[in-house]
């Protein structure tokens, strides 16, 4: 019998080591994307927007969520609105943006 309780206390010591060599840390996610800052990219935005000098006069609200920008509000015409667009593009970490401003 002590024979046979050495052979299952060394398997049971290999079952053990080969699955604690497998796990991976409860923290590491493999190939995981680096987590999006929705409150960063939105100020961002927002002062890339005040710094224009065609869209600081505009009343442009701006959320963002995953990444994707919503801008609201009004313009006084279609050239401030299309230049709103590619200023919110241009901030990194925005991965789309919807322009849904209106002209005034």
């Amino acid at each position: 019998m002590q024979k046979h309780t050495g052979w299952i206390l060394a398997l049971l010591c290999l079952a053990l080591l080969l699955q604690t060599g497998c796990a991976a840390a409860p923290d590491a996610r493999p190939h995981a994307a680096p987590p999006i800052d929705d409150k960063g990219i939105t100020s961002r935005v927002i002062a890339e927007l005040a710094r224009d000098p065609d869209t600081r006069v505009a009343q442009i609200q701006v959320e963002t969520f995953r990444g994707v920008v919503q801008l609201t509000g009004f313009a006084a015409d279609q050239r401030v609105i299309v230049r709103a667009g590619e200023i919110a593009r241009r901030v990194e970490g925005v991965r789309r943006v919807q322009n849904n401003l209106i002209l005034r």
